[in-house]
């Protein structure tokens, strides 16, 4: 399933947030950044955590439902410039996990199955 990214109302780019931890709520994955993204990536730290005053965000790509993180979301950029872009967008302390990720609860499930 992809995801469209926002930082406020902005839509920075989508990811499928491809990865998981079903148990503590977290889902990431690489963020495909859209030219909107130039606007926030010179506010990365120096861990490479975007820093901005607008929450981050991530909806369905229908644009109808937000996830809701209790720990919120976090996008980490690791290029040096937008030719070849190394950006990841997590998510922490999800709501509803199983729902928005039936594929990362299954493969969790099956490493305890015999």
């Amino acid at each position: 399933m992809r995801f469209q990214v926002l930082i406020g109302d902005m839509v920075v780019g989508t990811s499928d947030l491809e990865y998981g931890d079903p148990p503590m709520g977290v889902a990431h994955g690489s963020l495909l950044p859209n030219s909107a993204y130039r606007e926030f990536q010179h506010l990365t730290d120096e861990d490479g955590f975007v820093r901005t005053q607008s929450e981050i965000r991530i909806r369905s790509v229908d644009g109808q439902q937000f996830l809701e993180p209790s720990e919120g979301a976090f996008i980490q950029d690791f290029s040096t410039d937008m030719t070849k872009p190394e950006v990841e967008v997590s998510i922490l302390g999800l709501h509803r996990y199983e729902d928005w990720f039936p594929e990362h609860y299954k493969k969790y499930e099956q490493q305890f199955s015999n």
